[in-house]
């Protein structure tokens, strides 16, 4: 009873913070995965019924848009690009049902992915329509990721990295500890990116307590893909974030970077105590286990290549892997299956989407280069963008890999809000810099003298200075 009232607080507390700040209730879906291995693990009810937290995010989430739609604020607009393309490459693989190999296990396999793709990839990103929405959920994904990762690591069980559902024996049913490592990546880019304002020693603590959380949920889970990812991500984006310039600023990075490194490395050679966890660091086992992903890969391009040419050039049909006898499920390499699979159609799409991200940040970030806190913002979810594609090279398929697609279109929608912010500058702003209500007052006040110049705001900086391009 008394685990059942700490889920209620936790859902009720976010419910509170998403009608005040309905951005927020996008912190609740980057950490669903975890709220429900934690359910899981302390819970008979949750084991029995594990549909309930997801309906629970997915109400939050539809509440978060209603106060939005009721607030006036804009909901469906600005849609990227990529969001199209992303929606195109999903209906041609339900398309691709029409030939795919096994037609009822492909329907039943995307029927299952329905609610998550409507979720996270089609509603999840219309909470985001201005940049004022971006810190709400980056603080609540501290807060509130930080509490699970406290629960997590404090109350389940674990045996041999995975944590045990509430009334099993240790041999019996496990959670998926993939799912807890996802919180904790989450959690580390929230705690390194996020800019913490007016926090100085205080602050770093802060950042050093979460992701040490963060470190522990990974590192328990054994999950050497989030590991590694993560210690990619950081290094791409901290220097983003950081605005490295100078000397000093390089050298703080660099200490605190190896501080992160170093720490990680020893979690993950002590904490673990488990001998089949433990095992899984060893630079032979990882060889081993990728050695094994290529080979799956290799036996799906293997049938496609030696279809008709029909299949050739439009896949195989989506989920056909599951199909092969020698496979049996999907190969844990997105790009390859989507290929293979989705053909030359879907593959486009993919990269597509892989290009317009990639140009997406360098756009969004000319814009805001000069504003400190809106680095940080962009720093986190181009990390946690890149940290799920990372991750899509090493496990899951097109259907589960949800968050890497609802982060494609986050991050458009982020670059469209600050163009239309940019413009919105450009149009208020005269050749000298001033609003033209600005320059009205400053004219009736003489504006030619030093004191009235002082006395006008300073505006935003643009993203195109005189003299520079379009493009970054």
């Amino acid at each position: 009873m008394l685990q059942m009232l700490l889920f209620a607080l936790l859902v009720f507390g976010l419910g509170v913070a998403v009608i005040l700040r309905p951005p927020v209730a996008l912190a609740g879906i980057f950490c669903l995965y975890g709220l429900k291995q934690w359910a899981q693990g302390t819970m008979v009810f949750f084991v029995q019924h594990g549909a309930v937290p997801n309906l629970c995010m997915g109400l939050l989430l539809l509440l978060g848009l209603t106060v939005k739609l009721l607030r006036g604020e804009r909901v469906f607009s600005p849609y990227p690009g990529v969001g199209w393309r992303t929606l195109l490459l999903f209906a041609y693989a339900a398309l691709t049902l029409l030939w795919t190999l096994d037609q009822g296990k492909s329907a039943d396999l995307l029927l299952q992915a329905l609610p998550y793709i409507i979720t996270v990839i089609m509603l999840a990103p219309l909470l985001i329509s201005s940049r004022e929405d971006l810190r709400p959920v980056a603080l609540a994904l501290l807060v509130f990721g930080g509490l699970l990762a406290l629960l997590i690591l404090l109350q389940v069980n674990w045996f041999n990295r995975r944590i045990v559902m509430a009334g099993a024996s240790f041999e019996g049913e496990a959670g998926n500890p993939l799912a807890v490592a996802q919180l904790g990546g989450y959690l580390v880019l929230a705690a390194m990116l996020l800019h913490l304002r007016n926090l100085r020693l205080l602050g770093w603590l802060l950042r050093l307590g979460l992701t040490v959380l963060g470190l522990l949920l990974i590192v328990k889970s054994g999950s050497r893909g989030q590991f590694l990812a993560l210690l990619a991500v950081l290094i791409l984006f901290v220097p983003l974030r950081q605005r490295i310039d100078d000397p000093v600023k390089f050298m703080g990075f660099l200490f605190s970077f190896l501080i992160i490194a170093g720490l990680a490395f020893w979690l993950q050679s002590g904490f673990t105590t488990e001998v089949d966890t433990a095992h899984r660091w060893s630079s032979g086992k990882m060889a081993t286990d990728m050695a094994g992903r290529f080979q799956n890969l290799g036996t799906l391009f293997g049938i496609w290549s030696l279809n008709s040419l029909g299949k050739l050039v439009f896949g195989l049909g989506n989920s056909s892997s599951y199909a092969i006898r020698q496979l049996g499920i999907y190969p844990h390499f997105v790009p390859g299956e989507v290929l293979a699979e989705e053909g030359l159609p879907g593959i486009l799409l993919y990269l597509s989407l892989l290009a317009g991200s990639l140009g997406n940040i360098r756009r969004a970030y000319a814009l805001i280069r000069d504003r400190a806190e809106a680095r940080a913002d962009l720093a986190l979810f181009g990390g946690i963008l890149t940290y799920e594609f990372l991750l899509s090279l090493k496990q899951g398929s097109l259907l589960s890999n949800t968050f890497f697609f609802g982060m494609v279109i986050l991050l458009g929608r982020i670059r469209r809000i600050y163009e239309t912010d940019a413009d919105l500058d450009d149009t208020n702003l005269d050749d000298t810099g001033l609003a033209d209500s600005d320059r009205t007052n400053a004219g009736q006040a003489g504006a030619d003298s030093p004191g009235a110049r002082q006395n006008q705001p300073v505006p935003w900086p643009t993203a195109n200075p005189q003299g520079a391009g379009t493009q970054p």
